[in-house]
């Protein structure tokens, strides 16, 4: 099984990442841990890693794919992406490093959450970089983009939108749900439109 789940800042994607990944028995790829732990080695790959987050530049995308590769190359194909991919750059190079496995993605979920949600979730972590004009900006950042990825994978008939909102519990058992996992309780309530699932408690 080959997942990737997706969802704006505050939409719980890497607890449910995580979460599924134990359910299934999936590696949990997460760029940005994958990046945190090349920058503690002493690899040349690190060295440059710590050069652009010291400079509080973005690291380049070349580097993140490489890091995303390696873990996908180790996971015998049975992976949860998190928060990736995010562009349309990084869905080709995925694409393409797929089809030299002969592999697709399986599903792509994406959490849905309301701006309101998302800001009183941001809000009550009390950070000082979460102020409500910077979490703003994230949201719109996210929303522009990854809408062309939600497009391309929803004509390729893998997308599913999930609702994010409610305990961690229950958005867990919606993806199951989503995912057609056996185990998951059965759901109040399904939307379909085409190629594209709207799944609510």
């Amino acid at each position: 099984m080959r997942l990737s789940v997706l969802g704006p800042p505050g939409s719980g994607k890497s607890t449910q990442a995580r979460r599924i990944s134990e359910v299934c028995g999936l590696a949990h790829i997460y760029p940005g841990e994958l990046l945190r732990l090349e920058a503690q080695s002493d690899s040349p790959l690190a060295r440059r890693i710590r050069e652009y987050l010291d400079a509080g530049q973005l690291v380049p995308s070349d580097i993140v794919f490489y890091l995303v590769e390696r873990e996908i190359t180790h996971s015998f194909d049975r992976f949860v992406l998190d928060g990736f991919p995010r562009t349309m750059t990084q869905v080709l190079e995925l694409e393409f490093l797929l089809s030299k496995r002969n592999a697709k993605l399986n599903a792509l979920i994406l959490l849905e959450v309301s701006r309101n949600e998302i800001m009183r979730r941001l809000l009550a972590r009390g950070r000082p970089d979460d102020t409500q004009d910077i979490i703003e900006r994230r949201i719109d950042i996210f929303r522009r983009e990854t809408d062309a990825v939600i497009q391309f994978y929803r004509q390729a008939g893998i997308l599913s939108v999930v609702d994010g909102e409610g305990t961690p519990d229950s958005v867990t058992r919606r993806i199951l749900s989503a995912l057609g996992i056996e185990s998951a309780p059965p759901i109040i309530h399904v939307k379909e439109t085409k190629n594209t699932k709207h799944i609510s408690p």
